[in-house]
């Protein structure tokens, strides 16, 4: 766990003040108090993180699970708007920028129809990926785009470009 923990420092810009590796830090306790032996202690630990983790979602809104499996270094790049499914599954390498949704489709908490995010992926703000898809490694999902389907590795993944409907504000009236 402290190896996974330093990692996610280091790629969270080193400091320990970073809503991200906040985030991160907790996930990785949650996942750890998970595997504890002892059932009491294992109990003690799980409360903190619970404490923790209400934390992190109400004052950098970022909802991350200690189910969630994330893979090593991943850095959250801005606080906000984050919800992560519980069984959703993320690659080694992987960028996650502010108001980013990963999740079902159907709002039901299995652990099956949830993404799998490849290693070494970007999303940008405002993406949502969800039901039971795949990204594919290297993949770049940009601002606000939604995925639905599978993605092949090595691609980007952008919504249509906006659209100038009128030259000034008189001619939108």
């Amino acid at each position: 766990m402290l190896d996974h923990v330093r990692e996610d420092y280091v790629a969270n810009g080193s400091s320990l003040s970073r809503p991200g590796f906040r985030a991160m830090a907790m996930h990785r306790f949650g996942t750890y108090a998970r595997t504890v032996p002892s059932p009491l202690v294992r109990w003690v630990l799980e409360r903190l993180h619970r404490i923790g983790s209400h934390w992190v979602r109400n004052h950098y809104g970022i909802e991350l699970y200690a189910t969630t499996v994330i893979g090593r270094r991943c850095t959250i790049a801005h606080q906000s708007g984050i919800v992560i499914h519980p069984f959703a599954r993320i690659g080694d390498d992987c960028k996650i920028r502010q108001c980013v949704t990963i999740g079902q489709t159907s709002g039901s908490a299995h652990r099956e129809g949830v993404p799998v995010i490849g290693d070494r992926v970007e999303i940008g703000a405002g993406a949502v990926i969800v039901g039971p898809v795949s990204v594919g490694d290297d993949v770049v999902i940009g601002p606000n785009a939604v995925v639905l389907r599978d993605v092949p590795g090595g691609v980007w993944v952008a919504s249509p470009p906006a659209k100038m409907l009128a030259a000034s504000r008189s001619e939108c009236a």
